[in-house]
């Protein structure tokens, strides 16, 4: 069994893990295998061979690792069974600014972690302070046969003659690049969230990502992934080139794959089930900071990849039709106690929700829906908005038609806001209803007349 070395506070702090740095923990790996740095332990009889550990926790003030990690030099007999594995103790939940952060300053070449051969980094933040002037700057390297998933990459700014890659593969043998989101990378000369490159690829893997608003503001070149290596294969990608001289796709690899893509470019169009000029803001909760998905044409434009990973950035399960990018949207169970009723994207509105506003002739209900008699009587339904989502839309369906009109009512004040009207014959676009803690929607079936009001829905997205 392999060693496992913890990173964060040491003593006298009384999380007293072994080491302070990353940097530390992996030199103190290589130094203690027999022989020295060969991951095969072969002098020690494989006492401390297989998989090494790295474990990285919170670190005072912030997190933030302000080091530059090679976790390739010096190992040698790496190999499937035989490798390090550095992973972050606390979820970034999919968003920056929560979890391990990893922010050297730039340097002549700077990285942030390079990933030795066959090795594991997963679930970090990773970002370069400051903007270089001096050299190329790589968020992450990976060398042959590695695997870098649930990572976040952002905010790379290089102004010199040099290259600016959020995720740098290089090497002669199968690269897995899964669940990461990389974002803001702008480089003047050379800018690119993905590089894949080696002459005689066998076949890197590079799924289920999100590489968004790469920039090449100079006189440079850039792209959302450039493909010099053989035999490339990805999907399930969301790619968007946002600015300068370049595209979401530079391949000049031979025998590349590629489908089950969304582009904010056309490029996608090009592939047999992929999507083209899909905008950011459409796609994600916010753009410029939380690639969550929305409501959009990502949600079940995938395709199953289970045989090499089953779940997102967040650690939940793809199931069904596989959503691109990190993310795999989901709704909220309803919260215990609330009268709405979860159904993918919407909230179903159930005729047992809707009550007459009038005492004098009550609502009938039947196994049709319900109805009241007075003519010029109403049916209203009320209806929460989950925490953290915002309602867009509204449908009532009805035996016959008749007006509806769509309040936000404020429980705390008792008052009501119009936010759209229309009928039962169609879906009612409503002015954004984001939740809070006294809100809700009143929709009103107006002059019922006997007409039945069968059910409806409302229509949810994330904030």
């Amino acid at each position: 069994m392999g060693f496992t070395r913890t990173v964060g506070n040491v003593d006298p702090h009384p999380d007293n893990r072994d080491h302070s740095t990353i940097q530390a923990a992996v030199d103190w790996i290589h130094d203690n295998l027999d022989p020295v740095g060969d991951l095969t332990d072969f002098d020690n009889q494989g006492v401390n061979s297989g998989v090494q550990m790295v474990k990285v926790y919170a670190i005072a003030p912030d997190n933030i690792y302000p080091e530059q990690v090679h976790a390739s030099a010096g190992f040698t007999n790496a190999g499937p069974n035989d490798y390090i594995h550095t992973t972050a103790m606390i979820d970034h939940t999919g968003v920056a600014g929560v979890g391990i952060k990893i922010y050297p300053e730039f340097d002549a070449s700077t990285y942030c972690y390079v990933v030795g051969e066959y090795g594991h980094f997963e679930g970090f933040e990773c970002s370069v302070n400051g903007t270089n002037n001096i050299g190329d700057s790589y968020a992450i390297y990976g060398i042959q046969n590695c695997k870098i998933y649930n990572n976040i990459v952002h905010d790379l700014t290089v102004t010199a003659n040099s290259w600016c890659v959020g995720i740098h593969v290089t090497g002669n043998a199968v690269h897995s690049v899964y669940n990461n989101i990389v974002y803001n990378i702008f480089g003047y000369f050379r800018s690119y969230a993905i590089r894949v490159d080696g002459t005689s690829d066998t076949g890197d893997l590079i799924y289920n990502n999100t590489f968004s608003n790469i920039r090449c503001p100079g006189g440079g070149y850039g792209a959302a992934i450039r493909v010099d290596g053989d035999n490339v294969t990805f999907k399930n990608n969301y790619f968007d080139f946002a600015a300068g001289d370049g595209a979401c796709y530079e391949i000049t690899g031979a025998n590349c794959t590629h489908d089950y893509n969304v582009t904010s470019d056309d490029a996608g169009e090009g592939e047999a089930h992929g999507i083209g000029n899909a905008d950011p803001a459409d796609q994600f909760v916010n753009p410029g900071t939380d690639f969550h998905l929305k409501v959009a044409v990502c949600i079940d434009a995938g395709t199953d990849l289970s045989g090499i990973f089953t779940d997102d950035i967040d650690g939940q399960t793809r199931t069904g039709t596989w959503d691109v990018g990190a993310d795999e949207y989901s709704v909220p169970p309803a919260p215990p106690g609330e009268g709405w009723h979860g159904s993918a994207t919407r909230i179903k509105i159930l005729p047992r929700d809707f009550l007459s506003d009038n005492d004098s002739t009550p609502e009938k209900a039947s196994l049709a829906g319900v109805t009241c008699g007075g003519t010029e009587d109403g049916l209203i339904a009320s209806v929460p908005i989950p925490t953290g989502f915002k309602a867009t839309a509204v449908r009532v369906y009805a035996s016959d038609t008749r007006n509806v009109t769509v309040e936000e009512y404020d429980f705390s004040t008792s008052t009501g806001t119009q936010k759209g009207t229309g009928d039962t014959s169609a879906e009612i676009d409503i002015t954004d209803v984001t939740s809070t803690a006294t809100n809700l929607l009143h929709i009103k079936v107006q002059s019922i007349n006997s007409a039945t009001v069968h059910g409806g829905y409302v229509t949810i997205a994330k904030v």
